[in-house]
């Protein structure tokens, strides 16, 4: 799950318009205050939760005969917050730089195993440097990633009933 939501925030970042060659993975590029726009993505993964769950989150028909009916459950849910730090030279910049970011992200994404990974957007921090040298404004942005372990389980469907009331399939 972290690769690909690493990649799929870095491509939202990127739409957003800050450039690809400034988003970074950790708290070090905070520290220089040359680039500008930029972005830090910060994984906690000290603050990662994992829960057994076993809701039933979908179920859909098999399109190969003979049609099955496919029940969908999580059995485990995953959840990882996600600290993005927003660097501009105006408020105005960061705040389109965010807009941007949340309509590229949308609502989730899929990993490598076709499980969905949901986004939700938590606080916002902002900060401003009013040095005479360099003005800047920053933005911490929280996001928590939720996903899981799923487990796919087929069930044949009756299509007909013969005379001694057995189904037939």
């Amino acid at each position: 799950m972290l690769v690909e939501a690493k990649n799929h925030i870095v491509s939202a970042l990127t739409a957003a318009g800050v450039p690809e060659k400034r988003v970074f993975d950790g708290a070090a590029a905070l520290t220089d205050t040359k680039l500008v726009p930029r972005a830090v993505i910060h994984f906690r993964m000290a603050d990662e939760r994992i829960k057994a769950d076993g809701m039933q989150v979908s179920w859909w028909l098999t399109d190969d005969l003979p049609r099955k009916r496919v029940y969908r459950r999580r059995l485990w849910r995953r959840e990882l917050d996600v600290m993005i730090a927003v660097v501009g030279d105006s408020d105005a910049a960061v705040s389109d730089y965010i807009s941007g970011f949340f309509s590229a992200v949308g609502y989730g994404f899929k990993d490598a195993q076709d499980n969905w990974v949901g986004i939700q957007a938590g606080q916002s921090e902002w900060h401003e440097d009013k040095a005479k040298t360099s003005k800047r404004t920053e933005c911490i942005l929280q996001i928590t990633l939720s996903g899981g372990v799923y487990q796919d389980t087929e069930y044949a469907l009756a299509t007909e009933l013969d005379e001694t009331g057995e189904v037939e399939q």
